[in-house]
């Protein structure tokens, strides 16, 4: 059978002909399933204790639980033959050690993310049995040095050999943050906290209706020095006798508002008063 190896799945899945092939029959779980359709809830067995193992039998690895499930990917073009790495110069050397296709095999396994995890723990169980096998063995004596209490030291770079072999997944960049718009409004942001708020400062459109208002009260006082200044002699008397007029209304009114609560006696005698003003000023 072929296997699938997708980094974007966080688990190994495995299809219903993989269980019925191993005559696995546990009881169905209930598990969610997220997709770039959607979100959908469904169930599946798992399996347990599988293993893979290489074409030439040096290399095994433990399989994480497979779940059951039969949406994955089964495009045949994507397996790897000697004749198409042939056509690529970086898999020239290994393409006499890749198998021709086989179409009778199936694609029943994905791998996920979650390999990584026992591919790391298969690597550590075969270091500790390394270490294992040589603090068994026989201290021997060395004619330079007298007794050697184990294996001679190995340089720094041997020791973490095992770990080069797994690929490590990367951290994926925030896009945001890697943008140069946010970088420079989060500089800007940290400027202004370290200056403190400016109490001076006005909003832009404060300051655009302030300087429209300031120019229209200045056009309105130049209108009116013009008109002014164009006025006749007997237009600017005019205007003194109606502005004295207007005066005489508004006392009247502010009088007869304050009369009304006043004795019948002092609003006659008022009246009597106002009327004699009134005729003052016509005969004026």
């Amino acid at each position: 059978m072929y296997v699938v190896l997708d980094e974007q799945s966080n688990k190994s899945l495995a299809k219903t002909e993989f269980f019925n092939l191993f005559n696995i029959n546990d009881n169905s779980a209930p598990y969610i399933m997220k997709t770039c359709s959607g979100v959908t809830e469904t169930s599946g067995r798992r399996a347990v204790n599988f293993m893979v193992e290489s074409i030439d039998g040096h290399k095994k690895l433990t399989l994480p639980t497979l779940i059951e499930c039969d949406m994955m990917p089964d495009d045949r073009m994507e397996i790897p033959s000697p004749d198409i790495a042939h056509h690529h110069p970086h898999l020239q050397p290994v393409a006499d050690k890749i198998p021709a296709v086989d179409p009778d095999a199936p694609i029943l396994l994905l791998l996920g993310r979650d390999i990584l995890t026992s591919a790391h723990a298969g690597l550590l169980s075969d270091r500790d049995g390394e270490q294992g096998q040589g603090q068994g063995a026989e201290d021997q004596e060395d004619p330079e040095h007298g007794k050697a209490g184990g294996p001679p030291p190995q340089p720094e770079g041997q020791e973490e050999e095992g770990s080069d072999l797994i690929i490590q997944p990367k951290k994926l960049l925030n896009p945001v943050r890697v943008s140069k718009s946010h970088q420079e409004l989060h500089r800007e942001l940290r400027m202004t906290h370290k200056r403190g708020p400016c109490l001076e400062g006005k909003p832009e459109l404060q300051h655009v209706l302030e300087q429209r208002n300031w120019e229209q009260g200045v056009k309105q006082r130049r209108e009116a020095e013009e008109e002014k200044k164009n006025r006749s002699p007997l237009q600017q008397e005019l205007l003194k006798r109606h502005q004295r007029l207007e005066e005489l209304e508004r006392e009247l009114k502010a009088q007869q508002q304050g009369l009304q609560s006043s004795p019948e006696f002092i609003r006659v005698k008022e009246s009597l008063r106002c009327t004699t003003i009134l005729d003052v000023g016509k005969a004026v």
